[in-house]
């Protein structure tokens, strides 16, 4: 259904901060935590690029960039550390984008939702 699909899209998005809970093996607790709930957020635009274009390489190739260009910044830096107001400017530009994300998974034609899906859950007669 439409409910249950937007339910998946949250709770795929949240997996992905979730996984980001390792990194609690080198960087402060306080920041790391932060960085697992805010980047939560990129994974609602992942599944609704997923769900969009029925294949996983739009997300995949989206992650691949963001990651991309942050290494890329941060070639030369020495002393970077994260900051809690750092992850604040990356949650002021992620909500907006993320509640997008949010409206594009709710529009999809229903057709378009369970497209690539019916090998997965057949439907009974």
């Amino acid at each position: 259904t439409k409910e249950g699909q937007f339910k998946a899209v949250i709770l795929s998005s949240l997996y992905f901060g979730i996984i980001h809970l390792f990194n609690l093996i080198i960087r402060p607790p306080g920041v790391v935590l932060l960085q697992a709930l805010i980047l939560s957020l990129p994974g609602l635009l992942y599944a609704a690029l997923v769900l969009r274009y029925q294949t996983l390489w739009p997300g995949i190739i989206m992650h691949w960039l963001v990651n991309a260009s942050v290494n890329i910044k941060l070639i030369g830096v020495d002393s970077y550390q994260e900051t809690l107001s750092m992850w604040g400017i990356a949650a002021a530009v992620t909500i907006p984008l993320a509640l997008l994300s949010l409206y594009w998974v709710w529009n999809l034609p229903v057709e378009k939702q369970v497209e690539g899906f019916q090998e997965l859950m057949p439907v009974s007669p």
